[in-house]
């Protein structure tokens, strides 16, 4: 098989294959692939309709392989995979459902694994455009503080008049985080491809204003149900503007989608106090299946 680097033109035929599959996991979603896609050289081939994907390990040692296909295609595109990479094949992301069908076709020949640091968090979305419930009411307190110290407060989405200025304020605030690690370099420079081809990509934005200029901004994607935040920034220093903008967010988006995706925690503990901090209605383990061929 042939395989194709993904680029942003294949997101109106990946995408629909991605939301006809239908799986809540942020790894399954064309931005958050694309964005990723030169960091873990991410590229896909396909047999006709049926779409498979591979990205590398953080080594470049060995490729992670996802079919986002179910029933007989799923079936066909391990058949695939088997004649691709012989031997040790790795297949990534995989819900239930799947595991259960690989479990079954491989027996004693897979092992399947999960990590915690690797799994999403899933939020009802009328919940977090509410704020309601004991466990958010510090969220409450902080937003009710942002809204005495900021009337003038606005929010908005993302547009080629304002995406400049979105684009400053990001570069302002990497530089403020003064992060020189490998995990934030990376990170940046995936955050960077979603914002810089933010017009011509299928992506969805919006900023949050006070007192004259930007305190936050998200972009990410609306599939299936699930609304999914691929980046998502706010000023430390402003009270609320965090909670502010989670909450306008969700408020937004009510119409179109019942669930949040706020994605992994990747073990950092700071970051997963503050995902369980917003009270998740699910955390969604995902699970990788080695399969000794």
């Amino acid at each position: 098989m042939k395989f194709t680097p993904l680029t942003k033109e294949d997101a109106p035929a990946l995408g629909a294959v991605l939301e006809q599959y239908g799986a809540k996991f942020c790894d399954d979603t064309f931005l958050l692939l694309y964005m990723w896609g030169e960091v873990y050289v991410t590229d896909y081939a396909r047999v006709g309709e049926l779409w498979l994907l591979r990205s590398t390990d953080p080594t470049g040692e060995f490729y992670y392989y996802t079919i986002p296909h179910r029933g007989a295609d799923f079936l066909r595109g391990l058949s695939l995979l088997e004649a691709e990479a012989p031997g040790k094949l790795l297949l990534w992301a995989l819900d239930e459902e799947t595991c259960a069908i690989v479990k079954a076709r491989y027996g004693e020949h897979v092992t399947i694994s999960s990590r915690p640091e690797e799994a999403d968090y899933l939020y009802e979305l009328a919940a977090l455009a509410e704020m309601r419930g004991r466990a958010l009411a510090a969220k409450r307190n902080h937003i009710n503080a942002f809204l005495r110290e900021h009337r003038d407060w606005r929010y908005e989405p993302i547009t080629a008049e304002n995406l400049p200025a979105v684009q400053a304020f990001y570069r302002d605030f990497q530089e403020s985080e003064q992060d020189e690690s490998e995990t934030a370099q990376d990170e940046g420079e995936a955050a960077w491809r979603l914002i810089d081809d933010f017009l011509s990509l299928p992506a969805e934005g919006g900023v949050l204003y006070a007192g004259g200029r930007i305190v936050g901004f998200f972009i990410g994607e609306v599939v299936g149900e699930v609304l999914f935040l691929h980046i998502e920034k706010a000023l430390r220093e402003v009270r609320g503007a965090y909670p502010m903008l989670v909450r306008e967010t969700a408020k937004r988006y009510l119409g179109r989608a019942r669930y949040e995706n706020r994605e992994e925690d990747d073990g950092d503990e700071g970051l997963r106090r503050s995902k369980r901090s917003y009270a998740p209605c699910a955390i969604l383990e995902k699970y990788t299946a080695a399969l000794s061929l």
